[in-house]
């Protein structure tokens, strides 16, 4: 079975890539459920977060094992049962006839039975009340003994746990224990580097940050696109920190051939981008982390080609946790180039009547989306390609969503726990909090915030995504002068706080609280941000005109501009050699630590005379 799921990396049907695993703590889980006595394990989570790797992975660590023997078999919505798909897999093997319900004896009898090894009965994707699932749930009820175990990866567990009428729980639910598979903890993202570095593949500092790596099928994109590049055959290659602009162009390099498909997913990606109803908590923290689509929101031509999509293996249909149906894309990659398509076409039509208009509906549209940064800007570069230009307006109106740290003083926030549901928790205009249950009910007494009251940080996408279009070497609008990326990062460069995509598990980055300047990042992050790395990509490159950008950059006295400056150009330094090197580490010297000193040692002396003001007013009391 698994040689049959195993191909190359680029082979989008097959699940497993030869010579490429990352271990997972879920196997671990599963490893030590099992030890425990546990009968009946669910591994749950989005589509391609690796449940069906844990599978692979438990099957091969004890492919020698004499305490468990796998027998995996793959589920879906349609096809024989599990009995049926075990005897004809022992019908082939032994060379006679054998039925289900001689398979149905046999694991009654051997469930019971001493000795070892226990039979693992591994099933791969099961659907609610398909036949497999029917064959679980008759198992389930009737009992089985010790020596017989059942694994099972699904994208809907509680369709599986709980009966027709949403409340009763089956009799799956009283044997099963749920083990819930996440983006790729910070632990996990460590094995998947060693992995990678067995391809000769590794990361710039700062990726540790990176939220879009720790999906397992990003890591899996950029292994296929480096392995079928002969130019990496021979060297060692290094990824930048984050994803840029430019994947993109690998996407659609790799997708050449697949036009139908490409077109199906255009067809769900304008839906998608039209969709403007509000969703769940839940949902809305996934469409955060990946590409879901509410099948609600589809219109008749994207619901002609969903059944031939699943069917071909390119999407997959689920309930999610919020309760809504939805549609995955099995290769995100490709619904990530297509939305952008989609999205393009859109804001084309809005920037006919008003480009600083659509520019902010563009800001707006993407806040919140998964990768939504590199949407945007591709985005904008296929409205370019398609009418040899663009208005610089929709920069501007980029730029007029300018990111704020705002105190949350009154209302509900959620935060999503490691199980994967949500806690609400109401934050009081007093400065106390209280926990809610699902109907919004208190639960115990409210609690002292103690003055330290939440902040947000937004609006995000406008700035991030004119970050990513500093990647490229000019945005030539139509009605005025080429912008060049430089005025781009001079203008972006001042946030005072870091514009990095949210995170799902995040490790903490390091950061240097400056009254009257910001949170400004630890130089011992790497390079975090796209802002960051575009001036990193620029100053690498021998830019033209770098002396008077930087001139400018210097008379800003910003110094959230000169932090950024100063990370990149020690990048600069890391990664280049020869002349290159010792330029960055001149200007480092000579231009931008000076500056950086200057508006510090003002800020210190602000800082005293604030303080001797303080200590008399507080001395006249």
């Amino acid at each position: 079975m698994l040689d049959q799921l195993t191909g190359t990396a680029s082979e989008h049907a097959k699940p497993f890539v030869a010579d490429f695993l990352i271990p997972r703590l879920a196997t671990l889980a599963v490893e030590q459920a099992f030890a425990d006595g546990q009968s009946t394990l669910l591994v749950t989570g989005a589509p391609l977060s690796g449940k069906s790797h844990v599978l692979r992975e438990f099957a091969e660590q004890t492919a020698t094992s004499p305490r468990y023997a796998v027998f995996m078999v793959r589920g879906g919505r349609a096809g024989a049962g599990l009995f049926q798909r075990i005897a004809n897999t022992l019908s082939g093997a032994l060379e006679w006839a054998v039925t289900a319900d001689d398979v149905r004896q046999w694991l009654r009898r051997l469930s019971c039975s001493s000795g070892d090894p226990m039979l693992v009965i591994a099933i791969d994707g099961i659907v609610s009340s398909s036949p497999i699932a029917n064959d679980i749930e008759e198992l389930a009820e009737a009992g089985f003994g010790p020596r017989l175990r059942l694994l099972g990866t699904t994208d809907d567990v509680h369709g599986l746990l709980k009966g027709a009428n949403g409340r009763d729980s089956t009799a799956l639910a009283l044997v099963a224990r749920v083990i819930q598979v996440e983006a790729l903890k910070q632990v996990e993202f460590q094995k998947a580097r060693e992995a990678l570095a067995s391809h000769r593949i590794r990361f710039l500092k700062g990726a540790d940050f990176a939220d879009e790596y720790r999906a397992p099928w990003l890591l899996r994109t950029l292994l296929a696109q480096i392995s079928r590049d002969s130019r990496h055959a021979d060297h060692e290659v290094a990824l930048s920190s984050m994803l840029g602009i430019r994947f993109i162009d690998a996407v659609r390099e790799q997708f050449a051939g697949a036009i139908d498909a490409a077109r199906s997913f255009r067809l769900l990606a304008r839906d998608f981008a039209a969709d403007a109803t509000q969703t769940s908590g839940e949902l809305a923290l996934e469409i955060s982390h990946g590409f879901v689509v509410r099948r609600d929101a589809l219109q008749q031509p994207a619901r002609e080609v969903l059944e031939r999509l699943a069917s071909q293996g390119w999407l997959r249909t689920y309930r999610h946790a919020g309760g809504e149906d939805v549609i995955t894309p099995l290769a995100p990659d490709l619904f990530l180039s297509e939305l952008a398509y989609a999205i393009s076409e859109e804001l084309e039509e809005r920037a006919a009547a008003d480009p600083r208009e659509a520019g902010r509906w563009l800001a707006d549209r993407l806040e919140g989306v998964f990768l939504g940064d590199l949407v945007g800007a591709q985005a904008i570069r296929d409205l370019a390609e398609r009418q040899g230009s663009f208005s610089s307006g929709l920069l501007a109106g980029l730029y007029d969503r300018e990111p704020k740290v705002r105190p949350f003083t009154n209302g509900v926030i959620a935060f999503q726990m490691p199980d994967g549901n949500l806690q609400e928790v109401q934050i009081n205009g007093d400065g106390t909090a209280i926990l809610l249950d699902e109907a919004g009910r208190p639960l115990g007494d409210a609690t002292d915030l103690e003055g330290d009251l939440p902040e947000t940080l937004g609006p995000m996408a406008g700035w991030m995504i004119l970050a990513q279009l500093a990647y490229l070497p000019a945005a030539v609008g139509g009605d005025d002068r080429p912008v060049l990326a430089g005025s781009l990062l001079l203008e972006i460069g001042i946030c005072p706080f870091p514009l990095m995509r949210a995170a799902r598990d995040p490790i903490g980055h390091l950061v240097h609280d400056i009254p009257g300047h910001g949170s400004l990042l630890c130089v011992e992050n790497g390079v975090v941000e796209p802002a960051t790395s575009a001036m990193e990509q620029y100053f690498a490159s021998q830019w033209e005109d770098t002396d008077a950008w930087f001139d400018e950059a210097v008379s800003r006295n910003s110094l959230a501009l000169l932090n950024r400056v100063l990370i990149a150009l020690r990048q600069v330094q890391y990664v280049s050699s020869g002349g290159r090197k010792s330029w960055a580490k001149k200007m480092l010297k000579d231009r931008i630590e000076p500056a950086i000193a200057v508006i510090l040692n003002s800020a210190k002396a602000s800082s005293k005379r604030a303080g001797k003001t303080r200590r008399r007013t507080k001395g006249g009391k």
